[in-house]
């Protein structure tokens, strides 16, 4: 059956190969004649202010026009000043942070706090409908002196230096006060290595380098003169684009037809990690039945001993994927894998059943929204120790609105973490018994509650592993495979592939 599935996804790849027959014989680059780097992706975006949108694009603009109080070094994933010079924690809900002196706004006014308390006080209101719950974190934030601010939480939240440092922008003070929501994307107007000079009605965006961006900044100068970002829904139309020479830069490609473009003298493939994983979860709580087979714990260790994860990440997901045990990235802060690991073993899952009181096995609904090849492997895997599963196939969010009402059994998801390498991207909103959470797990809960609310590394990495090794043992879920990131890109462009599986466009040269 593995045969059929990889039959199946290297269609495409047959694809791209006549593509490199029809443009390789093609010369001359996209964009190093004119100064320009043009970039694909693939989603549209209604807002340019990241703090009302919430996709894969956004981040890509927001990087290049908006810089924050922090950043996140891409290879180390250090946190690192930007418009803060420094920053401490006075308490566990106040953090103090001096600004930087000098920076300018792409409309030549210096940036100060007034701006940073203006723009951190509208965008944490309740009453404004941002994209990050996690901004409601914030109660006020103080202005000291013309660089000094603090910020109030309303309770204890370590995250907060990676949330500064992953996608929370500094606008000029009432900029929100005339067109609200939408005023980024009428007099777009930040303090990035680029200016957004236009908005192309749905199609892109066009950048051109900021001559007056701080010298000091960790992002660096910006070297490439401007940056034209194209949306380009379909796949095979941005490899058609990238052999043509039409665009220079694409990412998010699909591992098998990233593989097949490895060979070509024109691009480059670029193979990174990034901080999303995938895992199987199961309803240990009972919530879509009383009397689910998920409740045993030994179905639960079956179903995980059942899953050759080895073959899958082998032979269908590739590339920087490896496969995980414990229920977050490897790198994040916190995140251990000295936990139960369930090796592929399904004797032992038809053994377990059998205890269990399933000598036969029984039929259940799994769940899916992407990855298809990798979620049918896995229901072959069950299928050959007894477990009959039933695909329901759909978006995220409705499968999320399904398993937030009680009607998921069994499902194979991924989380991102919001590209933040601390486990309190993660734990937190599957493990607090609410809505989201299919173990119900008090002890497993009290103790990621624990690691949230303090400041204190030590006392939180104790209260993770404690977490996350009860959470082995008791195969809530089954962690499958970390997420990589192919890019591919034009061979006379240097490229940084980052840790986080976020591009930071502004850091692509030209080779000389």
């Amino acid at each position: 059956m593995l045969k059929k599935i990889l039959k199946r996804k290297f269609v495409s790849s047959a694809l791209v190969l006549s593509m490199l027959f029809v443009f390789g014989i093609q010369s001359g680059h996209a964009g190093k004649k004119d100064d320009t780097l043009n970039v694909g992706t693939k989603t549209e975006l209604g807002n340019v202010d990241k703090f009302f949108n919430a996709n894969r694009t956004g981040m890509l603009v927001q990087r290049l026009f908006t810089d924050g109080l922090l950043y996140t070094d891409p290879v180390t994933l250090e946190i690192k000043p930007a418009l803060a010079t420094s920053w401490k924690w006075i308490n566990p809900k106040l953090m103090e942070f001096e600004l930087r002196k000098g920076v300018k706004f792409h409309d030549g006014s210096e940036m100060t706090a007034d701006d940073v308390v203006y723009t951190l006080n509208y965008v944490s209101d309740p009453a404004i409908k941002t994209k990050g719950s996690y901004l409601k974190n914030i109660d006020h934030v103080e202005k000291l002196n013309a660089f000094k601010v603090r910020i109030h939480m309303k309770e204890p939240y370590p995250l907060m230096p990676n949330r500064l440092a992953g996608g929370i922008s500094i606008y000029k003070k009432g900029c929100y006060d005339k067109n609200g929501s939408l005023s980024q994307n009428i007099n777009p107007n930040g303090t990035g290595p680029y200016r957004l000079t236009k908005i192309l009605d749905g199609k892109g965006f066009a950048f051109e380098k900021f001559d007056n961006y701080y010298k000091d900044s960790p992002k660096g100068q910006p070297s490439i003169g401007k940056i034209v970002i194209r949306i380009i829904p379909e796949i095979n139309t941005q490899i058609a684009e990238v052999l043509s020479g039409g665009i220079d830069w694409i990412f998010q490609v699909p591992t098998d037809i990233a593989e097949s473009l490895a060979n070509n003298p024109r691009v480059t493939l670029e193979q990174a990690p990034s901080m999303r994983i995938a895992f199987l979860m199961m309803d240990a709580a009972g919530r879509t039945d009383d009397n689910s087979p998920f409740k045993n714990i030994k179905v639960r260790q079956a179903v995980s001993y059942a899953v050759n994860r080895g073959e899958i990440v082998k032979q269908l997901v590739k590339g920087s994927s490896k496969v995980i045990h414990s229920a977050c990235k490897p790198d994040q802060f916190g995140c251990t894998e000295d936990v139960k690991r369930y090796e592929y073993n399904p004797e032992k899952a038809k053994q377990l059943l059998k205890e269990a009181g399933y000598p036969n096995g029984f039929e259940t609904k799994l769940f899916g929204y992407k990855y298809r090849p990798m979620v049918e492997a896995v229901m072959n895997d069950l299928a050959a120790v007894g477990i009959k599963t039933n695909l329901n196939w759909g978006t995220y969010s409705g499968m999320r609105g399904a398993w937030q009402k009680g009607k998921v059994p069994i499902a194979l998801t991924s989380w991102a973490s919001s590209s933040l390498s601390d486990v309190d991207a993660i734990l937190p909103y599957f493990y607090k018994m609410d809505k989201n959470d299919l173990s119900r797990d008090q002890e497993v809960s009290d103790l990621i509650k624990a690691g949230g609310s303090s400041a204190d590394s030590k006392v939180r990495l104790e209260n993770y592993d404690k977490a996350l090794k009860l959470m082995a043992e008791r195969a809530y879920w089954l962690p499958m495979f970390s997420v990589g990131m192919n890019y591919i890109f034009s061979n006379n462009l240097e490229f940084v592939a980052p840790n986080d599986g976020l591009p930071r466009l502004f850091l692509t040269k030209w080779k000389k």
